[in-house]
């Protein structure tokens, strides 16, 4: 069999709240997930639970899998959006993209999350129209064969697995390979999830009922392959979908021969026994057209989505706009001065009554009002369109190569669109690195005028009032000494406390006060130990395994720090701070 056969996605879906009625063909939602908003891949911690549910009463779900061959063609995932659009499909499961790595493509109603490897075969993705995003508890890429996506549905959460097998090109030992890591991803999931398994398994089940896992609505003849497939569906108590339903031959097969001279069925969607009535439908569509092998294999499901509880996003400001006007500038800061004035004045009373820290309080709530306050004449930030290279002419190109399928004169209109889409994007990067070219002009100039301004002029000098408070009586307010720490992967597939590094998230204002700090103590450190700690750090790097700095410099360290030290006496009997290298490091 050939290496480009499809590979299955699989999905997983709460299919134990099933509804009653004829489903129809699309998700009605009124509700939208912002285009910025991204899935993380390998999320850590839990999340809020949330009682509000998306109900899908009398509807459907539409989820699916494709083995596209390739998605490594220009226009070749524009293609893919525009036909799930027309078959009016969720969710769809990718087989063989062929990229590398892993990551995330936006577009404006679909988002594509994809798992490769180092090299440009096999891979799997995840297309997901965006009324569909805000369920997604997160999207674990283990490899290129293998990924998986969980949602938050009602009764049971749901655990999707897209998946690819090896071809028959590839032995009995990487079979089984393969097989122990589709198992092991199933442990991520809870034994009560609506567990779906999808994709190109690259095996032929056949025609013949096979006791309660396979229906007798298949295609062929089963190879040793298929029997390994059937004992995974026996182990794990899953059945295979798209052989219960009776459906002409042309909407049974997946998969067709160079020539077309040979058709098989070895796609396939299968799902847990226990939900097996939440699936009413499953079939191909032959009609769909993307340069491929293998025909997309859709199932329709009923279902109810349970959404996840998210913040809700509070609408930005235009701040490039307020750095480059002058007028705006202007406006800004006679708007917070007279408010910070108008509030200072009102609350006289409350400063003659209150003590040095109250006092602070205050002054840090009036400085916070009167930020507030000056925002409202700053400009709410425009929702930027991502504008792809992608033209109206190619997409029309697609629509009549797709009415062309099986004729001479398709080949032909596929050499036609991949010619327009290389002029389409190279004239699309062409004018990108323009706007580039100018916007680096104009922002140095820009920059270079900033710095000038930021160096010399202050614009107001309420914020010392505030500052001066703080410094001089040593107490911050708990807004400001409140910091957020976040992790960041330090590497693909991470799943370990050490392989993730954390940073802090910190308030402008304290980032404020820390640098008027730094820069009223920078005098006093540079007289005290600048000299003497450039003569150390010499010192240690050409001849000593030791940092020997006085004593004053001692006294700046942490304790924490300063307790790794050790002292001793030098010639002239002054005391010295010894720090060995190996203490610094740990």
């Amino acid at each position: 069999m050939a290496e480009s056969a499809d590979d299955p996605a699989t999905w997983t879906m709460d299919l134990m709240a099933l509804q009653q009625g004829v489903c129809e063909e699309t998700i009605s939602s009124g509700s939208s997930t912002n285009e910025d908003d991204d899935v993380n891949l390998n999320p850590a911690g839990g999340l809020e639970s949330d009682n509000v549910c998306m109900k899908y009463a009398g509807k459907c779900l539409r989820i699916g899998t494709w083995n596209v061959r390739t998605l490594y063609t220009l226009g070749k995932l524009d293609n893919l959006i525009k036909e799930t659009d027309e078959m009016k499909v969720d969710i769809l499961g990718v087989s063989e993209h062929r990229w590398t790595e892993e990551g995330t493509v936006k577009r404006d109603t679909h988002k594509f999350t994809y798992s490769g490897g180092s090299e440009h075969q096999h891979g799997v993705g995840v297309l997901v129209k965006s009324n569909i995003l805000k369920y997604i508890i997160g999207i674990y890429a283990v490899s290129s064969r293998n990924m998986m996506i969980k949602l938050r549905a009602r009764p049971f959460d749901m655990s999707i697995i897209q998946t690819y097998a090896p071809t028959s090109d590839y032995s009995d030992e990487d079979i089984e390979i393969y097989y122990e890591e589709l198992q092991s991803m199933m442990k991520h999931g809870k034994s009560t999830d609506v567990l779906i398994v999808m994709g190109d398994l690259n095996a032929k089940i056949g025609n013949g009922k096979e006791s309660d896992v396979v229906g007798q609505y298949g295609l062929g003849v089963r190879n040793e392959r298929g029997d390994r497939l059937v004992q995974f569906c026996i182990e794990n108590e899953l059945i295979v979908t798209n052989t219960f339903f009776q459906k002409p031959k042309r909407k049974l097969y997946t998969w067709k021969s160079p020539g077309d001279w040979c058709r098989n069925q070895i796609d396939y969607i299968m799902i847990r026994k226990r939900f097996r009535n939440s699936v009413k439908s499953c079939q191909t569509y032959p009609g769909a057209d993307i340069n491929s092998d293998h025909n997309p294999l859709i199932a329709k499901l009923t279902l109810k989505l349970k959404k996840i509880k998210k913040p809700k996003l509070l609408e930005k400001l235009d701040i490039d706009r307020l750095k480059w006007s002058s007028e705006l500038q202007e406006k800004y800061n006679v708007s917070v001065s007279n408010r910070y004035d108008e509030l200072l004045i009102e609350s006289q009373e409350q400063f003659s009554q209150a003590n040095a820290i109250e006092e602070i309080y205050i002054k840090w709530n009036i400085f916070k009002d009167s930020i507030k306050f000056g925002n409202k004449v700053i400009p709410k930030k425009e929702k930027r369109t991502r504008k792809q290279w992608m033209t109206p002419e190619i997409l029309d190109l697609m629509s009549e190569r797709k009415q062309m399928k099986n004729k001479p004169e398709y080949e032909a209109l596929n050499k036609k669109i991949q010619h327009k889409c290389r002029i389409a994007k190279e004239n699309w990067l062409n004018h990108k690195c323009r706007m580039i070219e100018i916007f680096c002009l104009d922002g140095k100039a820009a920059h270079e005028e900033i710095r000038q301004i930021s160096g010399k002029k202050r614009t107001t000098n309420n914020n010392n009032y505030l500052f001066n408070s703080i410094y001089n009586t040593g107490y911050i307010p708990d807004e400001l000494a409140k910091s957020v720490y976040i992790t960041l992967p330090k590497q693909t597939k991470a799943t370990t406390c050490s392989d993730f590094r954390t940073i802090s998230l910190m308030p402008h204002v304290t980032k404020l006060l820390l640098k008027i700090i730094l820069e009223r103590i920078r005098a006093a450190i540079d007289n005290e130990v600048g000299d003497q700690m450039g003569l150390v750090i010499s010192q240690y790097r050409y001849f000593s395994k030791t940092w020997s700095v006085n004593d004053k410099f001692g006294t700046v360290l942490r304790p924490s720090m300063r307790s790794k030290l050790a002292t001793n006496v030098n010639n002239n009997g002054r005391r010295q701070w010894m720090l060995d290298r190996s203490l610094l490091l740990s």
